[in-house]
């Protein structure tokens, strides 16, 4: 499948002002520039609690259940339902996902006080018919767009799951804002029609000419299967013989999802059940076989949501210590993030006791020591992603040695100030030395959301389709598309993924495994144990860069939430051996180009890298922000 870029360009253009010079923050001081204009709520504190997703409708869905009385468990939860209506091509009850939980007093027991963080996973899952070997003989494109692609969806039964475990409100009230949005109607922004004018070109519907989007008469012969795909989930045609009244969608229409409604509806009214078993279940199951996939009736009703601990890491920044909560295994990101920081705080501890200082004394992001320095960090962490790590459930990963100190200060120690190494010294173990030109696509297939509360508990929750729009399988009048997940995982051996990621063998598809993430849902505690920040992304693997970026910029900086999410970013993922920044970043530090270069750095550019959604604790309250990338907005009192 080609990138897809369009549908971030078009938001850019819209939002994009290139303005060197001062950008506001927490410290006073910047000497970089911001992609974005600031919104005057940016500065606005949030005392009862916040949601920040990346859709005004969802967020404000959120925000409802906090005014109901609810805690962040219920917000999170509502929030999700209701991104499934109005971010259809990003996340969704065709989908999974990963919530990070902090709870000031744990539900489920009588003892006062007793803060507790879990995880719950909701991941997809193989079918029981797919093997390692599934994709060997198939065509490139089965593992993303057909019903081989299709993994079994977790987000209902983990969302449910959530609520009944450690939520307040009952499954309809926290449902009823999703069920509204769709069957009422929301307004398409620039990101939503971008992306869904983007798909109807790709399925052959409209043609583009000099930048005029039209019609493109559709035979009535066309191929079923093309015409049964996600292009219909908004067909704004009328009768067939009145074709021509269609126009491509422009912002500011007004969408409706009636066949979401109803399915969202039967979920509210019969729980679990009414998504896993029954007529919804078969629909989706004949959705999947009609497309050549393997998944049944069985798959659907055995799905379970897996609770485990939290994976905790630390962190040191401006003489105060930070406990970063984040999600295990089958995350890559929580301990790619780990990792990242445990190799950073030696490597900072080393530099002071050679030199008095190092790169976290930065006064801004763009010093060219500090990029250098997480950069490598970066590397280290990213190779040791690829070469281990795996569902733990199906493969031996080596956890307790990736993140003990004797490896942090082992990365550290094979860190040098001045320059870059070959690809292969990075890691534990490497993989090979192959440095191919991998491509990057561009990921819309993944949303994030950030909740705290009056209580100060907090949710951090990433969920996903993968690609935009999944795998482009629309079970017939459900009125959501389904997942592309299997991707994930390495479908072939040796070869990188559609995000140009490499991973081992211990990646590859087996009946009922779940499939390699790099979300990263965070939650980061003050030393006194109460949330400091709330973070997490989209974007493949540019979720790590973006949530840990973020999550840098208010600890080691001192940004307010608006400024953390809008200050430009880079990306490095170890192979391909590129240090890519966000578009203008390097026009605008020609000197940061220079001695990056000189550190021997390749350099490049990349259109984003992540949409990041992100929530700190202030005086007297909450900052909240979502990332002007994608055009969300928080809501919260």
């Amino acid at each position: 499948m080609r990138p897809n870029t369009r549908s971030v360009s078009a938001l850019c253009l819209a939002v994009i002002t290139l303005v060197c010079g001062a950008c506001a923050s927490g410290s006073g001081s910047d000497a970089g520039f911001t992609y974005f204009v600031r919104p005057d709520r940016a500065s606005t504190v949030y005392r009862q609690g916040v949601v920040a997703s990346d859709h005004p409708v969802a967020s404000r869905a959120g925000a409802q259940m906090l005014e109901l009385g609810g805690n962040a468990v219920d917000a999170a939860v509502a929030t999700s339902f209701a991104l499934s209506v109005v971010r259809p091509y990003s996340c969704g009850i065709g989908g999974g996902g990963f919530m990070v939980i902090h709870l000031t007093d744990d539900p489920t027991t009588d003892v006062a006080g007793d803060s507790i963080n879990i995880c719950i996973d909701y991941r997809e899952r193989a079918p029981q018919a797919m093997g390692p070997s599934w994709f060997e003989d198939r065509p490139d494109a089965d593992s993303r767009l057909s019903g081989h692609a299709v993994a079994i969806p977790g987000t209902v039964a983990g969302l449910l799951y959530a609520l009944e475990t450690y939520g307040t409100l009952g499954r309809q009230q926290v449902m009823q804002p999703a069920i509204d949005a769709a069957r009422d109607g929301f307004e398409a922004d620039p990101h939503f029609a971008s992306a869904l004018n983007d798909l109807l070109e790709e399925s052959g519907y409209l043609e583009r000419e000099d930048g005029t989007v039209t019609l493109r008469p559709v035979e009535r012969g066309i191929d079923p299967q093309r015409r049964a795909n996600a292009a219909h989930l908004f067909w704004r045609f009328g009768p067939e013989s009145n074709r021509d009244r269609y126009r491509p969608v422009e912002v500011g229409d007004t969408l409706t999802n009636i066949e979401q409604a109803r399915v969202l509806e039967q979920i509210a009214a019969d729980g679990k059940d009414g998504f896993y078993r029954g007529p919804i279940a078969r629909r989706l199951v004949d959705a999947v076989r009609d497309a050549g996939g393997p998944l049944t009736m069985e798959d659907l009703a055995s799905y379970r949501p897996v609770e485990s601990d939290a994976l905790l890491g630390s962190f040191e920044a401006r003489d105060s210590e930070y406990t970063l909560i984040g999600m295990p295994l089958p995350s890559s990101g929580g301990i790619t993030i780990v990792q990242t920081l445990g190799i950073l705080t030696e490597y900072a501890k080393q530099m002071r006791a050679h030199v008095g200082t190092s790169a976290l004394e930065a006064q801004t992001p763009t010093d060219p020591a500090y990029i250098h320095a997480l950069a490598e960090c970066l590397k280290h962490a990213f190779a040791n992603r690829a070469r281990w790590l795996a569902d733990p459930d199906f493969e031996p990963v080596p956890v307790e040695e990736l993140l003990a100190r004797e490896w942090f200060e082992t990365g550290a120690d094979r860190l040098h100030p001045d320059h870059a190494f070959e690809t292969e010294y990075y890691g534990l173990s490497s993989i090979g030395s192959t440095n191919a030109a991998l491509s990057l696509l561009e990921d819309s297939g993944t949303s994030h959301l950030s909740v705290v509360d009056q209580w100060g508990n907090a949710v951090a929750c990433t969920e996903t389709i993968n690609l935009v729009f999944g795998s482009r399988v629309l079970p017939v009048g459900l009125g959501f598309c389904l997942n592309n997940e299997i991707d994930d995982f390495t479908t072939r051996s040796s070869e990188p993924n559609a995000f140009g990621l490499r991973q081992s063998d211990a990646n590859l598809p087996e009946p009922g495994k779940r499939p390699l993430s790099s979300m990263s849902p965070t939650i980061v505690l003050d030393g006194q144990g109460r949330v400091f920040a709330v973070a997490g992304a989209s974007g493949g693997p540019r979720i790590i860069t973006g949530t840990l970026q973020a999550v840098l910029n208010t600890l080691l900086f001192d940004d307010d939430a608006w400024t953390a999410v809008a200050r430009p970013r880079f990306h490095h993922q170890w192979l391909p051996d590129t240090l890519r920044f966000e578009p203008g970043y390097l026009d605008a530090h020609p000197v940061l180009q220079s001695e990056l270069t000189e550190r021997g750095h390749e350099l490049g550019t990349i259109p984003e890298v992540g949409v990041v959604q992100i929530i700190r604790r202030v005086e007297g309250g909450w900052q909240a922000a979502s990332d002007p990338r994608k055009g969300g907005e928080p809501a919260g009192r």
